[in-house]
C-alpha cells in the first residue's frame, strides 16, 4: 500500500518495513508517519465507541478492539513478540498495563482467548 499524504510516494509500506534492509532516515521518517496514521486513527475510533453512551456504559465497554502488527520484527517476517494493544471490553480484560511473557506465545491463543471472553466456545 502506498501512502501519498507521506511524501513517499515512491516508497510502499512493504518496502519500508524492511528498515535493516532498505535502511535511510527517510525510509524510517515515511514509516514513522505512516505508523503514527495509523495510531491516530486507532485512537480516533477509540473515541468515537467511547463517545456513544447507553445505560449500560459506553460501545468501547461492550466491544473488544485489538491493534497491532502482523510480525514481531518486519525485516526477518518473525512472529514472535508482536506488539498487540487491547482496549475495550470494560471487565472482560484487566487493561491499563504491559504485558511481556517469559516465552513467546502463539498470536492465536490471544484471539482464542477474546473469542472465549465473548462467549464463543466452538469454532
Amino acid at each position: 500500500m502506498i501512502f501519498d499524504f507521506s511524501g513517499e510516494s515512491r516508497n510502499n509500506t512493504h518496502y519500508l518495513s524492511h528498515f535493516f534492509r532498505n535502511f535511510s532516515r527517510s525510509n524510517i521518517d515515511a514509516l514513522l508517519k505512516i505508523s503514527l496514521w495509523h495510531m491516530e486513527k486507532f485512537d480516533y475510533l477509540l473515541n468515537r465507541l467511547k463517545s456513544y453512551q447507553d445505560q449500560h456504559g459506553s460501545l468501547l465497554d461492550h466491544t473488544m478492539v485489538i491493534f497491532g502488527s502482523g510480525m514481531g520484527h518486519s525485516d526477518n517476517h518473525t512472529v514472535k513478540r508482536i506488539p498487540m494493544i487491547l482496549a475495550g471490553g470494560k471487565g472482560r480484560i484487566k487493561t491499563g498495563r504491559y504485558v511481556r511473557y517469559a516465552e513467546n506465545q502463539e498470536l492465536g491463543r490471544l484471539h482464542l482467548a477474546l473469542m472465549q471472553q465473548f462467549g464463543v466456545s466452538r469454532i
